[in-house]
């Protein structure tokens, strides 16, 4: 059963996702998977880590996430689907220069020339 605050952060979640997808001319479908983070094991073999990844090929893509989902992480995660061959300092760079300028394309997407 999923929780109201639950419910509230999936729809969130799908909301943003649907707009950087836009913003980002992803073409294929994207979809969002919570999963515990006993599914997840760190580097050190332990399990119980956090994880926000997204896999991905020519025709769907899913972003597997073991915590709320912050706008970040969506357009950092859908940098690498529209960039695959970027270096991950790239899309940190560009996922940070796209949110400091996220204020001002919402301003321009409310007033449409």
């Amino acid at each position: 059963m999923v929780s109201g605050m639950d419910q509230r952060d999936e729809e969130r979640a799908e909301v943003l996702l649907s707009k950087w997808m836009r913003r980002l001319r992803i073409q294929i479908p994207i979809r969002t998977e919570r999963t515990s983070i006993w599914q997840v094991v760190g580097e050190s073999g332990r399990a119980g880590c956090s994880l926000v990844g997204v896999v991905f090929d020519e025709q769907t893509g899913c972003i597997y996430h073991t915590r709320r989902l912050k706008e970040e992480d969506i357009v950092h995660e859908l940098l690498h689907v529209a960039h695959p061959d970027w270096r991950e300092s790239e899309v940190v760079n560009e996922t940070n220069r796209l949110l400091s300028r996220a204020p001002q394309l919402n301003r321009l997407s409310l007033n449409p020339a």
